[in-house]
């Protein structure tokens, strides 16, 4: 029925469901659209609310994969349900180029509304364009030292 509907020239909406380890001890879902290009081949858009739930069912994870700031692309969550960190992409300048700055904001174990620290990756075409920073805020005007680089895991407490 579906073939038959895509063959029509008809985009198919259904909710997919993809393991991804060899263990296939979690799995990805969420809604996928599906059409028949000119060519003949499939085109596959995620869209929407995409979740990754344990075999349990226990949520470890949503993405939002066509966000745009300040939606988070991607939450990870604690076994307990709290908010571990959230990633999301800015575009930015650097050196008169444009760029991509990745912000993975990460939430302290004792009060989960509290931001342990943040880090800013910088890249252009999946290449790293200058080394990544970390701060205790979001803009990244507090940056941290680095000294106290290698005590990061302590912060998350």
């Amino acid at each position: 029925m579906e073939k038959a509907a895509l063959q029509r020239g008809e985009v198919v909406e259904k909710t997919h469901k993809a393991y991804q380890t060899v263990w296939k001890s979690y799995y990805d879902q969420g809604p996928l659209r599906i059409a028949l290009d000119r060519s003949g081949k499939y085109t596959f858009t995620p869209h929407g609310r995409w979740q990754r739930l344990t075999k349990q069912g226990r949520l470890e994870a949503d993405s939002y994969p066509k966000a745009v700031y300040p939606e988070a692309s991607w939450r990870q969550y604690l076994a307990n349900g709290q908010l571990d960190f959230a990633m999301y992409d800015l575009p930015t300048v650097f050196e008169g180029d444009s760029i991509v700055e990745t912000r993975i904001v990460q939430f302290r174990y004792s009060n989960p509304l509290d931001t342990a620290y943040v880090q800013h990756m910088f890249s252009k075409g999946n290449k790293e364009v200058t080394p990544s920073t970390f701060s205790f805020d979001g803009a990244g005007r507090k940056l941290i030292p680095q000294e106290q680089m290698n005590n990061l895991l302590d912060l998350k407490r």
